[in-house]
């Protein structure tokens, strides 16, 4: 097989399958081999089925859907957050502090040259969430609302910890009695405000590729593997917050990473804790991951999540 590649004189001279259903192929630059595995995954090459590299029938055009395709550094991405995804991506479009002073998934994303520092809006706002605030005014309703700009290709919505975290503090409840019945005062009540939060951001969002991503873990949510432990004041588990989140996405058909429960972040561990997890003074938290969890872990999960869906 052979063709032009990208229409700069590189020969793209063979192509082999291989058990991790991979094709590997030869790039010719000048006098040079280099050898490049591409991932046949559909929804980055739309003009192109898999057969026809088992064909062997690859020609330039499929070769520079596959480069283009590499990365969204083209792509408006907007991400609703709390301080997981705090960070400095820009000063004119960036929201909220970087919490802890360290760089997050974002910021790695950035580094690695995949999403383009300009092309971020990064709303994400330490210990808020849909009904917890800080200011009175940075709960994830008011935010949405308050954002003027929909141009976005992306909406990332990547929250909903804090309103377990600080459920007691700022007597948030859940907002669903045992018969299944929900409260509706959405300043007060998680499932309420979570219901608005999806209802208006999909009507608003309507031209972007809206995803949610699960809240993770923290050292609260078992006292071991299999038992559930629930913060003060509050009589639901994390991962019942995290359910509901899940089960109001997939009613609007929405792509969701359950980062609840295969992140692979158990900060519940304590020896995971102490070694993955922000230390403040002589304790580590085990609520935020480290910079370097988020740069080898977090920011590559995430990342094998949304490369598929623009």
């Amino acid at each position: 097989m052979e063709g032009n590649f990208l229409g700069r004189g590189t020969g793209y001279t063979g192509v082999t399958y291989n058990r991790k259903s991979n094709y590997i192929g030869t790039i010719t630059v000048g006098d040079t081999d280099v050898y490049a595995v591409l991932q046949t995954i559909k929804s980055k090459i739309e003009n192109v089925s898999i057969s026809r590299f088992v064909d062997g029938k690859a020609s330039s055009d499929i070769c520079e859907n596959l480069l283009i395709n590499k990365n969204l550094m083209d792509k408006k991405i907007l991400i609703f957050g709390d301080s997981i995804s705090t960070g400095d991506t820009s000063a004119e479009i960036y929201t909220g502090e970087k919490y802890g002073g360290y760089n997050k998934w974002v910021e790695a994303l950035i580094d690695d040259n995949y999403i383009a520092k300009h092309n971020v809006r990064n709303d994400s706002i330490h210990a808020t969430g849909f009904v917890s605030r800080v200011s009175g005014e940075d709960d994830l309703i008011t935010r949405l609302r308050n954002t003027t700009d929909t141009d976005f290709d992306l909406v990332i919505v990547f929250a909903g910890i804090n309103d377990a975290i600080r459920a007691n503090l700022l007597e948030i409840g859940f907002g669903m009695d045992e018969q299944g019945n929900k409260q509706t005062d959405i300043l007060k009540y998680f499932v309420p405000a979570v219901d608005t939060f999806f209802a208006e951001l999909v009507e608003k969002f309507v031209n972007s590729r809206i995803c949610v991503v699960l809240p993770l873990r923290t050292f609260h949510s078992h006292a071991g593997p299999g038992v559930g432990e629930m913060w003060d004041g509050t009589t639901h588990l994390e991962t019942d917050y995290s359910d509901y989140i899940a089960k109001v996405a997939k009613e609007y058909c929405l792509p969701v990473l359950d980062a609840t429960n295969q992140s692979g972040f158990a900060p519940f561990n304590s020896a995971f804790k102490n070694r993955w997890t922000l230390q403040v003074g002589d304790v580590h938290d085990g609520v935020h991951p480290t910079e370097e969890y988020c740069k080898k872990y977090l920011s590559k999960y995430i990342r094998g999540f949304i490369d598929g869906l623009i």
